[in-house]
C-alpha cells in the first residue's frame, strides 16, 4: 500500500488541490466560469511553489517553500471556515484583529461540522502529507513561463485580482459647499387617519417583543406531528392581525440594527452599529413620540447593557429606564446568559409595577445561533436525521422561545396588564443563513420547495389585542414601517421623518436589502433581485418568489435600474439625516443646508510640485497646495512595518530620492519619521496629515494607496473617524465600493489605471448603477471616448496627470471635467474649466 501511495503520489498530490480549491470556490462563488478560472488560478500559484521548492537546492529554501505552502494552506482553511458566517473574505487586518470572532465562535463551529467540510479538511490533509513527498520537477522555462503568467493574470484579470482568496488576504494584510436640501428630498409626512384601524389601540400600554431569529417560515408549521409554535400560532388566530410578507431591514448590527429601524424608521447604516455611530442625535422615534403623549418607556434586555452600547442609546430613543442582565435572576443559561422563561417571568413582574400608561420594549435572547443549547421542556421531538444539527437545534430554539412566550402571555393577564395592552410581537432576524448549505437544504426540504433569500430575510409581525378582529394581511414590509403602522393604530396623528408606510393600508413596492446580499438588492411581492458583487446588474440574479424560477433581467432591464436608483437615494438621505443630526431641523421646517462635496476642477498630484520635485507627499508640498488654492489633494499612502501608514508613494524607490542617507526598503513609522528629508521638507505618517486637517476642515485629501486599499480604508474608518468626511478614497476595482461604504465613506472615486481587463461598457455599467463621485482614468480611456459617454449620465471624470494647460481645452472637448496635476494652479485653470453649478 505504502509502495503504491509513493508510486502516484504526484498524482494524490495534484487531485487533492485540484480538490480543495474547487470545493473552496464552488462554496463560495457557485459553479460559474469564474470559479473555474478561480480554481486554476489558485492550484497553479501552489504548484509553481512546490515547483519551485523541488527545482532548488537549497535545503532552507526547500523549506521555506514548504512552511509557504502549508500557509497558503491554512488561509484557504480559516477563509473556508470565515465565509460560511460573514459571507466574505478573511483580510490579514481582520485576522490580526481577530478578537471579535469570539462571540461567534459557537456558531462558526457549528456550521463548519459537515459532509463537504470535513471532506475539504481531508483533502487539505492529504494535501499536506504529499507535498512533502513530491519528487516531480518542473523545467526552469517552464515555471518561469507559469510564474510569469500568474503575475499578468493577477494584475490584469479583475475578476481574479477581486475574487480569489489568496489576492485577497495578502492584498488586504471639492470645496465643502452649503447646499441646501428642499424638503422633498427628506422622507417627512403626517400619517392618514382615515382608516378603520385608526386610533383601535388609543392610551393602551404598548408591549414590544423583538423575537431573537426568529423567521415566518415556522409559523403555522407542523414538525413531525406537533406544531413548531403553538402559543404565537394560537395567539394569531384569536385577535390578532398577522403579517406574513414581513422583512427583516438590518445593516452589519443585526439584532440591535432590528430595534433602530423599527423605532425610528430610518434605514441602518452598513459602515457600523446605529447605537454606537449615531447615539447622541436628536431622534423622534416611536419610545420619543410615546414619551411626549404621556407614556412611561422602558426596555428589557438580559445581556450586557454596554453591548453594541444600549445604555447609552437608549437614553437618546426615550427610554426612562433600561432593565439589563443585573435585573435578573436566572436558574440556568442559555446560551448568551439568562433563559426566556425566567427573564419574561421576571420582565412581567417589573411591567406590574410600572406607571400607565407605559411602553415595554423585550428583547429575547434564549434562541441566538448556534442554538446548541439544553431547552427544556421543548414540545416536539427531533428526526433522528435532524439531531445534531443546526436546523434541528433550531426548531428546538424557536419551540422554547413559543413555550417561554405563551407562559408570558398568562402571566400578563394573571397580572391584569392583558386587557389593557396591545402586544406586538417580531422577528429580529433569520435564523437560517443560505451560507449554511446543510440547514439550507433542510429548510428546503421542511417547506417543500426552494429554500432561498426572501425565505431567509421573512420574519413574522404579529399585532395582538383583546377584541381585535383576526387576520393575515399579506402587505409586503420590513421593519422599517413598524413605527408608522404602530402610530396609526395608537391614534397619533403626528408629522413624522421616516422611510416606512402603514402597512396596514399601504404596502411597499420594494423592500430594500443592504446585508447578506449585495446593497441594491431589492425583495417584491413576487420578486427577488438579488445585486452581483460586481455591481452589474446584468450579472445579477432575479427570480420569482413562489418557483424560484430566474426571470430574464432584460426583459425587466429598466424597472430594476429604477428601483436600483431609487434605493441609492434614500439610502444616501437616510444617511446624511444621520450623519447631520437633521430629524427636529426637518420636523420644524428649518432651511436644511447639509455640507456635500462638490467636484473640483483640479487635484493636486502628490501633493503637487515643490522645490521642483514630484511625489513628496510633504507637509511643505500640502501646505503649498492649500496656498496656491486647492481643495483637493492627492496623497501617496503605504504601510509601515509596525500597520501604519507613511505618506510616501512606495519603499522600493523613493526613499533614496527623498530622503539623506536612506536605504530604499521598509520602514517603521518611527523609522520614518526620524529619516532626514531633503530639500528642507518634512515626511509626514498619516497622524501628522489628520493633524492638518482638523485644522484645515475646507480641504479634502483623495487616497492612492499600493498596498491592500480595502484594509486602508478599514484602517481609515478604525482610527480616525473624525476626519472621515474629509477623506475621498480612490477604489482600483468595482468590488471595493461596497468596502469603502460599509467603511463609513460616503464621496468615492473609482481610478481605472490598474482596470486595464474591464471594458468602458462595464465601466460605464457600474458608474450607471453605482453613485460614484467621480471616476479617474488615463489618457487611452479619454481616447476611446469613454469620458464623453459618462458625460451622458452626468458622472464626474478626471484625466490623471496633466501639467499642460494648452492641452486643458481639447480635453474638455473629449469630456474631460477634471485633472490631476502637478504644476497647474486653480486660479489660473479656472477659466479654462468652469464647473456648472
Amino acid at each position: 500500500m505504502s509502495l503504491l501511495i509513493k508510486n502516484h503520489i504526484n498524482i494524490i498530490f495534484a487531485l487533492t488541490l485540484i480538490g480543495f480549491n474547487t470545493l473552496f470556490y464552488l462554496s463560495v462563488s457557485g459553479v460559474s466560469k469564474t470559479t473555474v478560472l478561480l480554481v486554476l488560478f489558485t492550484s497553479a500559484i501552489m504548484i509553481c511553489i512546490v515547483g519551485v521548492k523541488n527545482n532548488t537546492e537549497n535545503k532552507v529554501v526547500s523549506n521555506l517553500l514548504v512552511i509557504l505552502y502549508f500557509f497558503i494552506v491554512a488561509i484557504i482553511f480559516i477563509n473556508k471556515i470565515y465565509f460560511s458566517y460573514f459571507n466574505s473574505f478573511l483580510s490579514m487586518t481582520r485576522f490580526l484583529e481577530a478578537g471579535h470572532l469570539s462571540s461567534i465562535g459557537g456558531s462558526v463551529k457549528v456550521l463548519y461540522f459537515n459532509l463537504t467540510n470535513i471532506l475539504f479538511s481531508i483533502f487539505c490533509l492529504i494535501n499536506l502529507y504529499s507535498v512533502t513527498r513530491l519528487n516531480f520537477k518542473i523545467k526552469r522555462h517552464f515555471l518561469l513561463i507559469g510564474i510569469v503568467i500568474i503575475i499578468i493574470l493577477s494584475i490584469t484579470v479583475d475578476k481574479i485580482k477581486n475574487q480569489d482568496v489568496l489576492v485577497w488576504s495578502v492584498i488586504d494584510v471639492i470645496p465643502k459647499k452649503e447646499m441646501e436640501y428642499k424638503n422633498e428630498k427628506f422622507p417627512i409626512q403626517t400619517l392618514k387617519n382615515d382608516n378603520a384601524y385608526y386610533g383601535i389601540a388609543k392610551n393602551k400600554n404598548v408591549i414590544v417583543i423583538q423575537m431573537e431569529s426568529a423567521q415566518n417560515m415556522l409559523i403555522n408549521k407542523i414538525y413531525n406531528g406537533n406544531e413548531i409554535t403553538p402559543n404565537l400560532n394560537n395567539l394569531i388566530k384569536n385577535d390578532s392581525i398577522y403579517f406574513d410578507n414581513y422583512f427583516q431591514q438590518i445593516g452589519v448590527g443585526n439584532t440591535v440594527d432590528a430595534e433602530f429601524t423599527s423605532m425610528n424608521s430610518i434605514y441602518p447604516v452598513i459602515s457600523g452599529s446605529c447605537y454606537e455611530k449615531y447615539t447622541k442625535n436628536d431622534y423622534e422615534g416611536l419610545p420619543k413620540i410615546l414619551k411626549e403623549k404621556g407614556y412611561s418607556t422602558y426596555a428589557f434586555h438580559g445581556y450586557d447593557k454596554k453591548f453594541y452600547n444600549r445604555t447609552g442609546a437608549y437614553e437618546y430613543q426615550g427610554i426612562d429606564k433600561f432593565y439589563s442582565n443585573e435585573y435578573y435572576n436566572s436558574s440556568y443559561d442559555l446560551g448568551f446568559g439568562i433563559n426566556d422563561k425566567d427573564f419574561l417571568n421576571q420582565v412581567a413582574n417589573y411591567m406590574t409595577n410600572l406607571p400607565k400608561p407605559f411602553f415595554g420594549f423585550v428583547i429575547t435572547l434564549s434562541s441566538h445561533h448556534p442554538y446548541n443549547h439544553p431547552y427544556r421542556d421543548c414540545t416536539i421531538k427531533l428526526k433522528e436525521s435532524d439531531e445534531a444539527t443546526v436546523f434541528g437545534n433550531y426548531l428546538l430554539g424557536i419551540n422554547y422561545l413559543d413555550s417561554a412566550l405563551g407562559k408570558f402571555i398568562e402571566e400578563l393577564k394573571e397580572k391584569d396588564l392583558y386587557d389593557d395592552s396591545i402586544i406586538v410581537l417580531y422577528g429580529d432576524h433569520h435564523g437560517i443563513s443560505m451560507l449554511d448549505k446543510e440547514s439550507t437544504e433542510k429548510s428546503s426540504e421542511f417547506l417543500g420547495k426552494k429554500y432561498n433569500y426572501d425565505d431567509m430575510m421573512n420574519v413574522p409581525l404579529i399585532i395582538h389585542m383583546p377584541g381585535l378582529k383576526s387576520e393575515t394581511n399579506n402587505n409586503l414590509g420590513s421593519q422599517m414601517d413598524f413605527m408608522p403602522t404602530m402610530l396609526n393604530l395608537l391614534g397619533i396623528n403626528k408629522k413624522i421623518v421616516g422611510f416606512g408606510k402603514n402597512i396596514l393600508i399601504d404596502p411597499e413596492e420594494y423592500i430594500a436589502i443592504q446585508t447578506y446580499i449585495v446593497k441594491g438588492s431589492f425583495i417584491t411581492k413576487d420578486a427577488v433581485f438579488s445585486m452581483s458583487r460586481d455591481g452589474n446588474i446584468l450579472n445579477s440574479s432575479y427570480y420569482d418568489r413562489k418557483t424560484s424560477i430566474e426571470k430574464d433581467i432584460n426583459e425587466n432591464l429598466e424597472y430594476i435600474k429604477k428601483i436600483v436608483k431609487e434605493i441609492d437615494e434614500k439610502l444616501e438621505v437616510s444617511k446624511q439625516i444621520l450623519d447631520n443630526n437633521l430629524i427636529k431641523k426637518i420636523l420644524s421646517n428649518q432651511e436644511i443646508h447639509v455640507k456635500s462635496v462638490q467636484n473640483e476642477t483640479l487635484v493636486s498630484h502628490a501633493g503637487g510640485r515643490y522645490m521642483g520635485k514630484e511625489y513628496t507627499n510633504s507637509i511643505e508640498s500640502l501646505q503649498n497646495s492649500v496656498k496656491n488654492g486647492f481643495k483637493f489633494i492627492e496623497l501617496d499612502f503605504t504601510k509601515t512595518t509596525d500597520n501604519k501608514y507613511a505618506l510616501i508613494h512606495d519603499f522600493d524607490y523613493f526613499p533614496k530620492g527623498l530622503f539623506v542617507d536612506a536605504d530604499n526598503k521598509m520602514y517603521s513609522s518611527e523609522e520614518f519619521k526620524k529619516l532626514n528629508m531633503k530639500y528642507e521638507m518634512t515626511q509626514m505618517i498619516f497622524e501628522d496629515l489628520a493633524l492638518f486637517i482638523r485644522n484645515n476642515r475646507n480641504i479634502y485629501i483623495i487616497t492612492d494607496s499600493k498596498d491592500d486599499n480595502v484594509e486602508f480604508m478599514k484602517y481609515m474608518s478604525k482610527n480616525y473617524p473624525d476626519i472621515i468626511e474629509n477623506i475621498i478614497p480612490q477604489i482600483y476595482s468595482p468590488s471595493e465600493y461596497i468596502e469603502a461604504q460599509k467603511c463609513g465613506f460616503s464621496n468615492i472615486i473609482l481610478t481605472l489605471y490598474t482596470m486595464t481587463s474591464t471594458s468602458n461598457e462595464e465601466v460605464y455599467e457600474f458608474a450607471k448603477n453605482n453613485k460614484l463621485f467621480a471616476i479617474t482614468m488615463p489618457e487611452d480611456r479619454v481616447q476611446s471616448g469613454l469620458a464623453k459617454r459618462l458625460d451622458e449620465i452626468n458622472v464626474f471624470t478626471y484625466l490623471h496627470t496633466i501639467n499642460d494647460e494648452k492641452s486643458v481645452q481639447g480635453y474638455k472637448d473629449k469630456g474631460v471635467d477634471g485633472f490631476y496635476t502637478d504644476d497647474m494652479i486653480p486660479s489660473e485653470i479656472s477659466a479654462l474649466l468652469p464647473i456648472s453649478e
